[in-house]
């Protein structure tokens, strides 16, 4: 079919495009017309995302604008074939990437040519929901749940009457079914009527037939144009009921996994406190401007990127990095938005926002796995094409030979039925998008970042895994393993460090503070105390000079560590953090 591409590509000429694409097979006419190029191609050979591609490996810059957005009412991959054959029918569409698992859309169009109330009328027209922005993600509905319980009352009823003689009880069951059957399974029509008119057999059309079919057989032998073994009114709303049950357990799963994305993004603040002609004010984080002066207090998530002006202090960047020991920052020192400041007020700089920010940048780059293909999910939406068509002759086929060779039009019905019915969840079309999803959603929330849906398929062939440094296989909090004591016995040693170190809010302190806690060892006030940023602390403990912190910090303070080097080495290779607690002498 011969469809026009309309698109803008600046700093070139129309020879240029026309040389580009002279030897792309399916490219008929190229014309320049209202400072766009109008490229006529045969639909059948060649899509415009494969126009598109040729034209920026020439090197060419093709004017275009990406937008994403959720579409509902969804039942399977022929659905996204169905919506990406719509909204590729406008001139001005580049590119369309439906993924049925994520209910997501991206959508690469010319700017000025087509516009999102246009795609948006696109998708309605298909019998899909335009939802809007990825925010709007469709969840677990009340009226699915409804549908399930009324189903599998009014089935259960439905079974119970067939066993109680009750004078014109066809009729009875015929007037409680109908109009359950209508409120349970009216949307598996719909969507039917739509996917057919949009010349697609989706699994919509499979679960109308199944139900449809056994439906439309008690109608006939309520009225006597069938066997009465032909009223199986209970069937149909069973059937319904369990696609019902299997549609809402994947709308959870879905559900799921798009809340990883929230929350990576919950771990920006939604406000800022900024500084601006001199006072102090609480803006949304989107308002801030790059040079903002961002004030950010301890224990709270830092809103933007930036740098440190003001201030020095802890900050936890497992988010990012993986380790768990926080990092200490100075000035002129960068801190990353979404991160968390452990201890001390801080005063940054802004300097990155929006979509550039680190934070924004692990978003995307899990939003862009979601919608990659394996080579597995490739194969799959390609068989799913051919499932659908080939299940229904199964079907058709092995009811006609049951009845040939019976004579039994009730067995060949429930044997045309059955096919179907099995073949309605189509693992192969529904699984295998919905695993690769719920995988890449699963890693990201245990902060394992998956590029593309290709690293999942490729992960049963790892056999060796191998990580580049010591302390990345932790448990995300520092504990005391080892003690060793010179001068003072065990618990006393805890006791001095543990009170002086509860006043440094410093992840090394934290753990001793814990650990003297859990011990039941009794904790002092400590007088006197003074902090040294990223080094130690020094105070009054019971009327004794106590010094704790690192090995080059104590030998700053003048205190021989001779006797501790051979511990100490021992404990760095293993990977150890020693902190060292001393008077006038190692302790």
């Amino acid at each position: 079919m011969q469809k026009k591409l309309i698109t803008g590509i600046q700093h070139t000429s129309l020879q240029v495009v026309q040389d580009v694409l002279q030897n792309v097979q399916g490219i008929h006419h190229i014309e320049y017309k209202n400072k766009k190029y109008n490229i006529m191609y045969d639909s059948s050979v060649i899509s415009p995302g494969q126009i598109l591609e040729a034209l920026e490996k020439a090197g060419l810059y093709v004017e275009k604008e990406i937008l994403e957005a959720s579409i509902g009412g969804m039942s399977c991959v022929m659905c996204s074939k169905a919506v990406t054959r719509s909204v590729m029918d406008l001139e001005g569409i580049l590119d369309v990437n439906v993924n049925y698992a994520t209910g997501k859309a991206t959508v690469i169009i010319t700017p000025s040519v087509v516009n999102i109330e246009e795609i948006k009328a696109k998708v309605e027209e298909a019998g899909y929901q335009f939802l809007g922005s990825n925010d709007n993600q469709p969840k677990p509905s009340n009226l699915r749940l409804m549908q399930i319980i009324s189903g599998l009352v009014a089935g259960s009823i439905l079974m119970a009457m067939m066993y109680v003689p009750v004078m014109y009880a066809h009729w009875l069951i015929a007037g409680v079914s109908v109009p359950v059957f209508v409120f349970i399974s009216y949307h598996i029509f719909v969507h039917a009527y739509y996917a057919l008119k949009n010349r697609v057999l989706s699994m919509d059309v499979m679960y109308a037939m199944g139900t449809g079919v056994s439906f439309a057989a008690s109608v006939c032998a309520t009225f006597g144009i069938l066997p009465h073994e032909f009223f199986v009114y209970e069937t149909a709303i069973f059937l319904a009921t369990f696609l019902n049950v299997g549609k809402y357990l994947e709308d959870r799963a879905k559900s799921k996994t798009s809340g990883t994305i929230k929350k990576l993004l919950s771990l920006k603040p939604d406000t800022a406190l900024v500084i601006r002609e001199g006072n102090e004010i609480e803006i949304k984080t989107e308002d801030v401007a790059v040079g903002d002066s961002v004030i950010i207090k301890p224990q709270s998530r830092i809103p933007v990127d930036g740098v440190i002006i003001k201030g020095a202090g802890y900050i936890d960047e497992s988010m990012v990095t993986g380790e768990s020991m926080p990092v200490y920052k100075k000035e002129g020192d960068r801190v990353i938005g979404g991160t968390l400041n452990k201890n001390n007020l801080l005063v940054i700089q802004a300097k990155v926002l929006g979509s550039d920010s680190v934070l924004s940048r692990i978003i995307s780059l899990v939003q862009q796995a979601q919608d990659s293909k394996p080579a597995m999910q490739r194969f799959a939406d390609r068989v799913v094409g051919y499932f659908i068509p080939v299940i229904l002759l199964i079907a058709v086929a092995a009811s006609v030979v049951w009845y040939v060779g019976t004579g039994n039009a009730m067995f060949a019905f429930q044997v045309f039925v059955a096919v179907i019915v099995i073949a309605c969840p189509c693992a192969l079309g529904l699984a295998t998008p919905t695993a690769v999803t719920v995988g890449l959603g699963r890693g990201a929330e245990l902060g394992i970042l998956i590029k593309n849906a290709e690293a999942i398929e490729q992960a049963s062939n790892v056999t060796t895994v191998v990580f580049d440094k010591t302390g990345t296989l932790t448990t995300g909090n520092l504990s005391v393993v080892d003690i060793v004591t010179f001068h003072e016995d065990e618990d006393g040693l805890i006791s001095l460090c543990a009170s002086l170190e509860r006043y440094a809010n410093h992840p090394v302190g934290d753990a001793v503070v814990l650990h003297a806690k859990s011990k039941g060892i009794l904790l002092v006030d400590a007088e006197e105390v003074k902090v040294f940023e990223g080094k130690g602390i020094m105070g009054i403990v019971t009327g004794r000079s106590i010094i704790a912190g690192s090995v080059a910090f104590i030998k700053e303070q003048g205190i021989d560590t001779k006797a501790l080097e051979q511990d100490i080495s021992k404990f760095e290779q293993q990977g150890k953090t020693v902190l060292v607690v001393a008077d006038t002498k190692p302790l």
